[in-house]
């Protein structure tokens, strides 16, 4: 079974990849029983990231369109893809073709995080149900559909989880002082890549390494050494961000991060939805809230209070977990407190998935071990069947496309080509386009000083614009009086009720 699960994985990302619809979507309805790669499993804002490998390894540079110089991406993750970018185009491939082998990545991706968590779990604790533990793993990495989502959004967070694992597992050698230079310097340019993999984690980073010399695993000597090599592994990248927009703090950092006056009920629900996710397996369909999630994890932590104190209270002795546990937990409040978004938080708060699989995983064990062979497949083909019951639902039945998607479609049928175009939104038709705008300042840092400077409708002059295309809310922060002069509106529109098309008089 521990082969099996993990073929059955990859036959169906092959599928999925294969099958998966390379054209824009001709309506605001899809049909066919396979998405639009426009539109899902990859999202709007990883086609950010995926834009810039691609000009990366079609040696265009560290670019996005129009040659605009960008900081706003995670760049560990961008410069890797970039090679698969460069290997692609340098046999003919195009961006579908580079879109198809990114999924196949993020599945390879998958088999690799349960990869380190088995590494990470069995280091913990030794168990002589050794099959079980790795068969659970591959149940709670591969087959849990919320993990899936956030693996294959065309994001950083698959290959940062993975160093985030990596570096759990050097830090609990060095809590055991199985150390020496080799291990040392190991870690310290594991941290640098896990920072390399999203910028944010930074803060864990920090607090691991503090907890680390306050504790005395670490001496002061190797604390510095340690922060030196973990500080020159970023310091290319820290040099590049400077040179690029004068500060160090990347423009997508700028544009996600900050105070928000978005509703403070709906922040916190997406919080602990998001959080609660994680610990509840299997049973995420892809909504962004269900009432379900909130009602099974009560149930859970009843019965963890009530016949698994002594299973909670032996898996936080493991000083990694106990240390891991804070350092993400201050992330999360920092996140709560300061994501310009809460629809961030699903992908955010990804990282208790590093304390949620260890635990459930070994929970889950015990609670197998002596299980007859005929109770454990039954428990495997259940969430097998909730998985594919999910991934049917979610990407291979019948729905509206996202008006994000339709907006690829709408542009080619106006054949909108050569016109320069702005958009805030603009991940999907700026991957496929390249004579799209950024506008939110997430990868155009001059966008984002005329927002944060209050000239944004200068900013789109200045740049000769002209057609804005962008969900109707967002014109209201141009002027109205130079909006009704300038422009108009287009004579088709996109039919999503929500999206607004002008062009300049």
């Amino acid at each position: 079974m521990k082969y099996l699960l993990p073929l059955i994985f990859i036959i169906y990302v092959i599928v999925l990849s294969f099958f998966s619809k390379g054209d824009f979507p001709e309506s605001g309805f899809n049909n066919s029983y396979f998405p639009y790669l426009s539109e899902r499993p990859l999202t709007e804002d990883g086609f950010y990231s995926l834009k810039i490998a691609w000009n990366i390894g079609t040696r265009k540079g560290i670019t996005y369109n129009f040659e605009q110089p960008t900081t706003g991406f995670q760049p560990l993750y961008v410069f890797i893809l970039s090679i698969f970018a460069f290997i692609v185009s340098g046999f003919g491939g195009d961006k579908i073709v580079f879109l198809r082998l990114v999924i196949l990545l993020s599945g390879f991706t998958a088999l690799l995080l349960s990869y380190v968590f088995y590494r990470l779990i069995n280091g913990l604790k030794k168990t002589d149900h050794q099959k079980t533990l790795m068969i659970l793993i591959l149940l709670l990495v591969l087959f849990n559909f919320k993990l899936f989502l956030n693996l294959f959004n065309g994001l950083e967070t698959g290959v940062y989880l993975i160093f985030l694992v990596l570096s759990m597992i050097l830090s609990q050698k060095i809590i055991e002082q199985k150390k020496n230079s080799g291990l040392l310097i190991l870690f310290g340019f594991v941290l640098g890549l896990t920072v390399l993999a999203r910028i944010d984690s930074i803060l864990i980073v920090l607090f691991i390494l503090f907890t680390l010399l306050f504790t005395r695993a670490l001496s002061k000597k190797e604390f510095a050494w340690i922060s030196l090599i973990t500080f020159f592994t970023l310091l290319p990248w820290l040099y590049f961000v400077f040179t690029t927009q004068g500060s160090i703090i990347p423009s997508s950092a700028s544009v996600q991060t900050g105070l928000t006056s978005a509703e403070l009920s709906y922040r916190i629900d997406q919080f602990f939805f998001s959080i609660f996710t994680n610990y509840i397996p299997w049973l995420h369909s892809g909504q962004t809230q269900s009432l379900i999630i909130y009602i099974l994890t009560l149930i859970f932590i009843l019965y963890l209070y009530k016949y698994q104190k002594v299973f909670i209270k032996n898996f936080f002795k493991f000083l990694i977990i106990k240390y891991w546990s804070v350092a993400i937990l201050i992330s999360s409040i920092v996140y709560l407190i300061f994501a310009s978004q809460p629809y961030f938080f699903f992908r955010y708060l990804s990282i208790h998935i590093l304390i949620a699989i260890p635990f459930l995983a070994l929970l889950i064990t015990n609670l197998l071990s002596y299980r007859s062979s005929k109770f454990k497949n039954s428990f495997i083909a259940i969430v097998l069947i909730i998985f594919f019951v999910n991934a049917v639902y979610y990407f291979h039945y019948p729905k509206q496309v996202t008006g994000l998607a339709l907006r690829t479609s709408f542009i080619e049928k106006n054949k909108l080509f050569e016109q320069k175009i702005g958009m805030a939104q603009n991940g999907i038709s700026g991957y496929f386009f390249d004579n799209i705008l950024n506008l939110d300042g997430k990868v155009n840092n001059e966008a984002l000083k005329a927002i944060k400077g209050n000239y944004l409708y200068n900013y789109i002059s200045r740049e000769n614009i002209s057609i804005l295309i962008e969900w109707e809310e967002w014109f209201d922060i141009l002027p109205s009086t130079e909006l009704k002069q300038n422009w108009q509106l287009f004579n088709d529109q996109i039919k999503d009720n929500k999206t607004l098309v002008m062009i300049k008089k």
